[in-house]
């Protein structure tokens, strides 16, 4: 159960990380198509959502004190993990290639939440060249 607050907040933020930038692109809804910022800031929003359903529906799980307990000093761990992990990341984006810095972040952010290794590299190879190939040559939005 740690593990989908865990993944819950983690995804919330992800969202909402999303959100913000793709507000300074323009959204294009004024003039009738989407423009560069309306489907990231789609997806994060839905990501926000998704993120927070997953976080209090574990939580209303969790009705006993004593998982309560347990999950709060866990939760913190995890919360300073993950803090560091994308401080890590907003300082390294400039400076590293974007797809090798997602796929890097995303890979020890699996391993973290109790995926196997095999699952991920899938995952994280999987998402950065997804990325990559929506934004930057589908959309062809310049990455940092």
């Amino acid at each position: 159960m740690v593990r989908n607050v865990v993944a819950g907040i983690v995804v919330s933020i992800l969202g909402a990380v999303v959100l913000v930038g793709s507000r300074s692109l323009p959204s294009g809804l004024s003039f009738g198509e989407p423009g560069p910022g309306f489907f990231p800031g789609l997806i994060g929003a839905g990501l926000m959502i998704a993120g927070l359903a997953e976080t209090f529906s574990t939580f209303r799980l969790m009705r006993t004190r004593k998982k309560r307990e347990a999950l709060a000093s866990q939760w913190m761990t995890g919360s300073w993990i993950l803090l560091v992990l994308f401080g890590g990341y907003i300082a390294l984006l400039g400076k590293i290639n974007y797809a090798i810095l997602t796929g890097a972040f995303l890979l020890v952010l699996s391993l973290l939440l109790g995926a196997t290794r095999r699952g991920s590299i899938l995952i994280s190879a999987g998402l950065s060249g997804l990325f990559f190939i929506v934004f930057k040559l589908w959309l062809k939005i310049p990455l940092p």
